[in-house]
């Protein structure tokens, strides 16, 4: 996952500023909100299509379920 390899390279998000920048740069309090706010958007449509990606799942091991359970009722 990209954001995965981001974040051990760098120990921060993606255009989110790192510890150091904040450290020696300061922080503009509107500008974080609005990172913050992305980064909220993000991780929802993630979570969205993750919770897609597990239905799928469940349905096929459902279907599969119910293939076996045919197949051992023959």
């Amino acid at each position: 996952d990209k954001v995965a390899e981001f974040i051990d390279k760098n120990h921060h998000l993606p255009n989110m500023p790192s510890r150091e920048t904040i450290l020696t740069k300061g922080q503009n309090i509107g500008e974080i909100q609005q990172l913050q706010q992305q980064k909220i958007e993000e991780l929802t449509l993630y979570t969205i299509e993750l919770k897609r990606t597990i239905d799928k799942q469940i349905q096929l091991l459902e279907n599969l379920e119910n293939r076996l359970n045919t197949l051992e009722k023959e």
